[in-house]
């Protein structure tokens, strides 16, 4: 996976405008809008999809909506106006996710819904162009992390979660906030909900330091291993990261890292990789092929001190590798959705 973990230059598979028309295939482009390729998960998404589209025939075009419903707007009409032949969406927020689709709606282009769940599922839609959702239970992966500082003896929690009105944050905010009615005996001191990059992280880990010295809390509850790994030089920086158990999502290569360093307990993800099976389904979708089932909802490993040697074996120090000819209807017509998983071996 190290090779993933570019620049955003590298995400930009092709533009359009420079193909030559013979190349301008419809059927052969898909484009892909991730809300921030300054978070190294985005990039490793955007770069492993494009991979697997590459494998199997198709170029991609990534767009960064820079964490900004306006800008995504923006991103999806031009993608449609270049004449991409399928959508594979992250929504920046679930409240643009209907605007999205109905854009692609109008061209008759099929989008795919990948990480961020829109908020309704294909079966919750009149139109066409909805060809389906993969993602994860983040929820469930909320209540994880919120466990794995449990059971590393954590009584005392600050967390920092994404903005409000993301699918994916206010799931993971939800799934540690049942942990905590679960386990009453498990006191949530501050909750600060204000982005998912490394700097949202340092701020937010110096603003609760600030707030509760001693340190006065004994874990972090974070939304994404990008803001833990801001905490985690914060807690670095103050001498007290012997003092704080860390515990977040994604398993980025340097959240990793940090386990093995001891300075982070948990991580759980892997789930970058869905957006290969993302392309594999918009492939299906532009040939004609119908999504079955049309929603994946994917299990992600978590991993700890006794299991981050296999998972980095397997998707840090090399890419996994996947047959997505195989995965493919278009290729192999008993192809199921589900027959892709993330998992360690």
């Amino acid at each position: 996976m190290r090779r993933l973990v570019t620049t955003a230059l590298s995400c930009t598979a092709i533009v359009l405008s420079a193909l030559p028309a013979s190349t301008q295939d419809k059927k052969a482009i898909i484009g892909m809008s991730v809300p921030a390729l300054q978070n190294p998960f985005w990039r490793s998404f955007a770069d492993f999809g494009t991979d697997a589209a590459k494998a199997l025939g198709a170029e991609t075009v990534v767009v960064d909506a820079n964490q900004s419903d306006a800008k995504q707007l923006a991103d999806i009409e031009g993608l449609v106006a270049q004449g991409v032949g399928c959508l594979i969406i992250t929504p920046n927020t679930s409240a643009i996710a209907k605007a999205l689709l109905n854009k692609a709606e109008a061209a008759q282009i099929p989008v795919v819904f990948a990480e961020r769940y829109p908020g309704f599922g294909p079966q919750d839609y009149d139109g066409k162009s909805y060809a389906g959702f993969v993602g994860v239970d983040n929820k469930l992966a909320g209540y994880n992390i919120a466990k794995s500082l449990y059971d590393g003896g954590v009584r005392e929690v600050v967390a920092i979660g994404g903005a409000p009105g993301g699918a994916v944050a206010d799931e993971r905010s939800a799934g540690l906030h049942q942990f905590l009615d679960e386990h009453k005996d498990m006191k949530l001191l501050q909750e600060l909900r204000n982005g998912e990059l490394r700097q949202d992280g340092y701020t937010d880990a110096q603003n609760f330091l600030s707030a509760m010295p001693g340190p006065g809390f004994q874990g972090l509850w974070t939304y994404n291993d990008d803001t833990a790994l801001g905490a985690i030089k914060a807690f670095n920086d103050a001498k007290v990261i012997d003092e704080i158990k860390v515990a977040s999502m994604d398993l980025i290569p340097e959240a990793v890292e940090a386990i093995k360093a001891g300075e982070a307990l948990y991580s759980t993800g892997g789930q970058w990789a869905e957006s290969g099976e993302a392309a594999v389904m918009c492939y299906d979708a532009l040939n004609g092929k119908t999504n079955n089932p049309p929603v994946n909802q994917l299990s992600i490993p978590g991993v700890t001190k006794d299991n981050v040697d296999a998972y980095a074996k397997q998707f840090i120090d090399a890419t996994p590798t996947y047959d997505w000819k195989s995965l493919s209807q278009v290729h192999n017509p008993s192809a199921k959705t589900t027959d892709f998983v993330i998992a360690v071996k």
